[in-house]
């Protein structure tokens, strides 16, 4: 039986945000994701962001950092994510996003049906996603 490990990789960009960044790492340590293959992106950060990823990529099985030799620039490393993947999907995450896995069965049966060529989570939090007579953030 495939996992979800087996088909999905983590792919963080991060620039200069090492306090952020912790925050996100935290979050997924207590995720159903943990184990999946995940992609550090570090774009050169000046500040303590190789610190927080040494610390992190001890505590996750399948981490992987990338240090930039300069700044590449945002949608650069973006791309630089995406290309660097090898599963068959990639969430491309940011460093200073939070995240909520207290419902998300529905994504890890969409990434394990292998159904979908694309997979969009989004937080109905966001003015966007709010329909109308609902409370706002």
């Amino acid at each position: 039986m495939k996992m979800i490990e087996d088909k999905l990789e983590l792919v963080l960009v991060t620039y200069n945000r090492a306090p952020y960044l912790e925050n996100t790492l935290k979050q997924f340590l207590d995720s159903p994701f943990k184990n999946c293959k995940f992609t550090i992106l570090d774009n050169c950060s000046p500040d303590d962001t190789p610190e927080v990823c040494k610390k992190y990529a001890e505590l996750f099985p399948n981490m992987i950092v990338i240090r930039n030799h300069l700044n590449i620039g945002g949608n650069a490393n973006i791309t630089q994510g995406l290309r660097t993947s090898t599963s068959e999907y990639t969430w491309l995450l940011a460093d200073d996003d939070s995240y909520d896995f207290s419902d998300c069965d529905d994504v890890i049966d969409a990434v394990l049906s292998s159904k979908y060529d694309f997979v969009h989570v989004s937080s109905p939090l966001l003015p966007s996603n709010k329909k109308e007579g609902q409370e706002k953030d």
